[in-house]
């Protein structure tokens, strides 16, 4: 059996999950699949983050939230990564928020 997927709601799935992250701190969780999706966000943005070669990234230790909220602002202020993979979306924000200083 074939399984239809939509590509466009397949690419938006993680953005998406990543905003109920900062949706449930001002309003809550109303069921389990928002709780399924937060842990969805987590673990995307910590493997990303943990599998990011050194000298990619000087962020130091961190608090996954706040990786999130920075992977959340750097898709509205550049909405173009939606389309790409999201790993390299999630690197690419968390290197543009903590450069390395140039050697």
């Amino acid at each position: 059996m074939a399984v239809d997927i939509d590509p466009d709601k397949t690419l938006n799935a993680i953005p998406e999950a990543c905003r109920e992250v900062e949706r449930m701190t001002t309003v809550g969780l109303s069921g389990g699949q928002e709780v399924f999706e937060a842990g969805f966000c987590y673990g995307l943005v910590m493997a990303a983050w943990m599998s990011m070669p050194d000298e990619l990234t000087c962020t130091g230790p961190q608090r996954t939230y706040d990786l999130i909220l920075i992977y959340n602002a750097f898709l509205r202020d550049k909405p173009v990564w939606r389309t790409r993979s999201q790993v390299a979306a999630v690197q690419a924000a968390i290197s543009d928020a903590f450069p390395c200083p140039k050697k």
